[in-house]
């Protein structure tokens, strides 16, 4: 502190009623730590803006914000029915990217792969599909890109959040994968009859439990963002608390040693599979929920960022 060009830059700090940043450190307008390389000074004082904007919930401002209400041009959030179809779409596309797991030379893998194409027919989804989830259902067994297959395996975990929201499925917890065996069927897939009905008489859980997984998601997804930035441990109770998108419920979340758990393990001690796995999981849900919120109408291109 002793440049006698710091003098000025306070000054100016004063006047302006700031504070000041400077690598590793954050300091008052007189020069007092908040937070840096030294213990915090107790007589450090805030500009007076963080004294008199008092935090506003999330569910009251605008997604422009940070918040869940919806901008004048953002798109509507999709209908009962428009949910079912998207749902029996994306059953159709994972279904189709599992049989790469198959054995291509059985009989039986070919046949299911043109069911699936049939299916989606048959229920008039063709319009329904993206470009990209058309084009991989009519790809022949062994010939879609890689990533490509990867991409609709993990698409799984969306289908899942929308299944749930149709009151047909459990979504499991956010460290468990779905079990294809049983979400598949949920949403009728390669039944004509069964999807019908679905189609017919879709119904939505009530907005609060959408807007609830939504900010629970977010909160999820933006630890595991978080943690392969800045790879150490948190409070992630005070987190939940203190969201800059508003209080994080914990009803459904896991701590160990006070930080988010995935399985058994503190997110910083889990294994690196599990912990990407979860990853891939809380991306695709959350891009599921902010679909479903009305956040873009192009599936593929909801935004997921934390």
């Amino acid at each position: 502190m002793e440049d006698e060009r710091l003098k000025f830059v306070f000054a100016v700090a004063t006047y302006l009623d700031a504070a000041l940043f400077t690598p590793g450190f954050l300091w008052d307008a007189s020069g007092r730590i908040f937070f840096g390389g030294e213990e915090p000074d107790p007589e450090a004082v805030m500009p007076k803006i963080f004294k008199e904007v008092q935090p506003v919930p999330r569910d009251e401002r605008t997604r422009a914000q940070g918040g869940t209400i919806p901008n004048e041009d953002d798109p509507r959030p999709p209908t009962a029915e428009q949910v079912a179809r998207r749902a029996l779409v994306l059953a159709a596309v994972c279904g189709r990217a599992l049989l790469e797991q198959e054995d291509r030379n059985d009989p039986g893998v070919e046949d299911t792969r043109q069911r699936l194409l049939a299916w989606i027919q048959a229920m008039g989804l063709e319009d329904d599909c993206e470009p990209d989830e058309m084009k991989l259902l009519q790809h022949p067994l062994g010939t879609p890109p890689k990533q490509d297959v990867i991409n609709a395996t993990w698409r799984l975990e969306g289908l899942g959040v929308l299944a749930w929201a149709l009151n047909r499925f459990a979504l499991p917890a956010y460290d468990q994968m779905v079990d294809p065996g049983k979400l598949l069927p949920s949403v009728a897939v390669l039944s004509d009859e069964l999807a019908k009905v679905l189609l017919a008489e879709p119904a939505l859980r009530p907005e609060t439990e959408l807007q609830a997984y939504e900010t629970e998601i977010l909160g999820i997804h933006w630890r595991l963002r978080d943690f392969t930035l800045r790879p150490t441990a948190m409070d992630f109770r005070h987190f939940a608390e203190n969201a800059w998108f508003g209080k994080m419920p914990l009803e459904n979340v896991r701590l160990v040693e006070g930080d988010l758990a995935l399985r058994e393990f503190a997110i910083a001690k889990a294994p690196r599979d599990l912990f990407s796995g979860c990853m891939s999981a809380a991306q695709e849900r959350h891009r599921a929920i902010n679909w479903l919120r009305g956040y873009d109408e192009v599936y593929s291109q909801v935004d997921t960022s934390t």
